[in-house]
């Protein structure tokens, strides 16, 4: 009775095989984000709790406290940041999506998004952005004068995503290139 009431395209997946799921669900790319998205809720849990609960700024020395408006005004500038980084890691994602496509075999297309290269990188801007989404949200009531893990953990976070950046475009750029699709096309066959 409840199954009737999901949409088709959720539907479909209850009336598969297990095997037949674990596949399909490989194939989408919002499975590993999804995932990086609800870790990134403890992660926020744990981080403020460290802060807001535990009052970890009374325990390290001055050098590693920020003020309350030093870190909302760090968190609100990584926002901008992250989302700029995942837009621009987005468009990367139709180009190739694009190229794949138009030039080449639909299994490349598929493989690509399989990838779990490709997964994870999704999930890691996904989830940073999520991230200091929340962390700003959450801090803006001034809950603690001053912050450690928080703008300690942002900051982290930041360098992470852009390493990630770097990271994803040496992995497009490679996946692209005419000797890997060719290796790819004999793996497939």
């Amino acid at each position: 009775m409840f199954v009737k009431l999901l949409p088709p395209s959720i539907r479909k997946y209850l009336q598969m095989s297990k095997p037949e799921r674990q596949y399909e669900l490989r194939l989408t790319l919002w499975r590993t984000p999804l995932l990086y998205i609800l870790a990134t809720f403890l992660f926020v849990a744990i981080t403020l709790y460290l802060d807001v609960g535990i009052g970890l700024a009374q325990y390290v020395p001055v050098f590693f406290k920020a003020e309350f408006e030093t870190t909302r005004l760090l968190i609100s500038s990584l926002i901008g940041g992250i989302l700029t980084l995942s837009a621009f890691t987005l468009n990367s994602l139709l180009v190739v999506l694009t190229t794949f496509s138009g030039q080449f075999s639909p299994r490349l297309l598929q493989n690509f998004v399989k990838d779990k290269h490709t997964q994870h990188i999704l999930g890691v801007f996904n989830g940073s952005f999520v991230y200091v989404l929340i962390m700003f949200l959450f801090i803006s009531s001034k809950p603690v004068d001053y912050f450690t893990a928080v703008p300690f953990v942002t900051v982290l976070i930041a360098f992470f995503t852009a390493i990630v950046f770097i990271y994803f475009i040496n992995h497009a750029t490679t996946w692209m290139q005419v000797h890997n699709i060719t290796d790819m096309m004999k793996d497939c066959f």
